[in-house]
């Protein structure tokens, strides 16, 4: 979406130089230092006004230009958003496949919300690539690896740099997690700030993109709670990765294990290699599915004897898949030969 529009901007390398070398060591998501939802809003009402206070700092501090840089004065823009509801917290709680447990539970304690780091967020409105560059700049100065606040107002946490890496859907911005000192609690809480080119927030907004993007987190939320979030990444590789691991793992040799252990099913370069032994349809189009059509299915020196009937994850795709098969290459399978097996899958597909 932004890539014709950004990147031969001045101040889009200096932008994503800065960044890595500010959290290339940052490792993992940050947590708040609450886990219950009540816990998770009376700190986010008492880190909001702290935080935009020193957002409208940087603010200012930007939009003094810097003559060095060839940065005009102007141009950047601090906006503090609204807070996060309660309700679309839980949604987000219930919809991470580690919340299931505590949603079948129906025990509102057991709910984790110290991985909801957003309910604090805003976001910085930038003209170019230039000024987004200098509102860097100024967080880093002040919150950075050698921030002068770091050790007691404000420090970063985490960074999403989609300037340099893109979204699925084409968007790029920024998103930085900050941890807030809050010193009634003694504290640090975790808030979020996105750095957007206006440019693209302009375009996005003409397009509609706004609606069509909050159709597209509600599909992909639900994705992920289901463990085929790969199913919304766009990428043939990464979708065809996820089809060979939940159909092998779903296929049963003679002695009745999954083809697949749990190790092979979690290494990706054994998957991909797996899947490049794979012929598949160049098309989706007639299935309706949002996998592509295995045609002839490889075992690669396997022997199946049989397909779990039970406790198979993703059994549509399982059940899809192997109905659709056209053959099977059987090599180094101890004389099965291919058309049988073939066979024996889709007879085995029709009992789930």
């Amino acid at each position: 979406m932004g890539n014709g529009l950004v990147r031969n901007e001045a101040g889009y390398q200096a932008f994503n130089t800065l960044e890595e070398a500010e959290f290339r060591d940052v490792k993992g998501k940050p947590k708040q230092p609450v886990t219950s939802l009540s816990g998770l809003v009376e700190c986010s009402v008492e880190a909001m006004p702290r935080f935009d206070e020193l957002m409208s700092g940087v603010e200012q501090e930007a939009n003094l230009g810097d003559a060095e840089l060839d940065v005009s004065p102007g141009g950047v823009e601090w906006g503090v958003g609204p807070l996060k509801r309660a309700g679309r917290v839980v949604e987000k709680l219930v919809l991470d496949p580690a919340g299931r447990e505590a949603l079948d539970s129906a025990d509102p304690t057991a709910l984790d919300a110290s991985g909801i780091c957003d309910t604090v967020r805003g976001m910085f409105l930038c003209n170019t690539m230039a000024h987004a560059h200098l509102v860097l700049l100024c967080l880093a100065r002040r919150y950075g690896s050698a921030g002068s606040e770091k050790e007691t107002v404000c420090c970063f946490k985490r960074s999403k740099n989609r300037y340099a890496t893109p979204s699925d859907g084409g968007w790029m911005d920024c998103m930085v997690n900050l941890a807030v000192w809050i010193e009634e609690r003694k504290v640090w809480f975790v808030c979020e700030v996105q750095i957007v080119h206006l440019q693209l927030l302009t375009v996005r907004a003409e397009l509609g993109a706004h609606h069509v993007y909050g159709e597209y987190r509600g599909a992909q939320e639900m994705l992920e709670s289901e463990g085929c979030g790969e199913l919304s990444s766009g990428d043939v590789l990464v979708v065809r990765r996820f089809v060979v691991r939940v159909v092998f793992s779903a296929l049963l040799g003679p002695d009745g294990q999954p083809l697949l252990s749990s190790e092979e099913a979690a290494d990706e370069a054994k998957l991909d290699a797996l899947a490049a032994k794979q012929k598949w349809c160049l098309s989706r189009v007639g299935g309706g599915r949002p996998w592509p059509r295995l045609l002839d299915l490889s075992l690669d020196g396997r022997q199946v004897a049989s397909v779990a009937t039970s406790g198979v994850a993703h059994q549509p795709v399982v059940v899809d898949t192997l109905r659709g098969l056209r053959g099977v290459t059987a090599e180094g399978c101890g004389g099965y030969r291919g058309c049988e097996i073939a066979r024996l899958l889709r007879v085995c597909s029709e009992t789930h």
